[in-house]
């Protein structure tokens, strides 16, 4: 049963995830998945390029995917998934009760 309801939660976040690509909330106009994450979650490139090139496109991706799915892209390690988890979780909580925070950026 709880399984059920887990799969059923990834399937809502992955469907939001797709409507929201190119929300102006989170992903300015012609701005990159990767710039996307560099902006508002403080990445390097390379950590960037990383998790586009394992299939995460959207902050609600890197927030709520299962921790094992995002130890499966290739290049990052847990200490990062994790962090930078934290800060997509943060964010979004921010941008949900409309705080803008510090020019769109959230410290961990």
């Amino acid at each position: 049963m709880f399984l059920a309801f887990y799969e059923w939660q990834l399937i809502q976040v992955r469907h939001q995830s797709e409507e929201s690509r190119g929300a102006p909330h989170l992903a300015k106009a012609d701005e990159s998945p990767e710039a996307m994450f560099q902006r508002t979650l403080q990445m390097d490139a390379r950590l960037a390029r990383t998790l586009t090139a394992g299939g995460i496109l959207t902050l609600e991706e890197l927030a709520y995917v299962p921790l094992g799915e995002l130890l499966g892209v290739q290049g990052l390690g847990e200490t990062d998934a994790q962090l930078y988890r934290k800060r997509a979780r943060q964010y979004l909580l921010g941008d949900a009760i409309g705080d803008s925070g510090d020019e769109g950026t959230i410290d961990a």
